[in-house]
């Protein structure tokens, strides 16, 4: 049961893939390939969360680093490595400061 249930998901995913490259609304989209626009959403929100790294967080690197590096590491092993030099920003982002 588990393989129909993933080959379901693969065949909705890919959906989901050529309705995203169609440019078309979801109606129109929906109703060439027999959908309802419900479903449709359903399986656009279940490929967004698969389609999330787990975590939630993704790493981003600078090449080229355009001003000083603020880093700061978490109790829980979370780290925040900003470019800014703009510590009132700093503080709002990670909501140390009522602004």
């Amino acid at each position: 049961m588990e393989s129909k249930h993933t080959n379901k998901q693969q065949h909705m995913f890919s959906l989901v893939d050529a309705y995203r490259a169609s440019g078309q609304t979801r109606p129109v989209f929906c109703r060439e390939h027999g959908l309802s626009v419900s479903t449709l959403a359903y399986w656009v929100t279940r490929k967004n969360k698969a389609d999330r790294p787990a975590g939630g967080f993704t790493e981003l690197i600078s090449s080229s680093p355009t001003g000083p590096l603020l880093e700061l590491t978490y109790p829980n092993g979370v780290r925040l490595a900003v470019e800014s030099a703009d510590l009132g920003l700093v503080a709002r982002l990670i909501g140390l400061a009522d602004v």
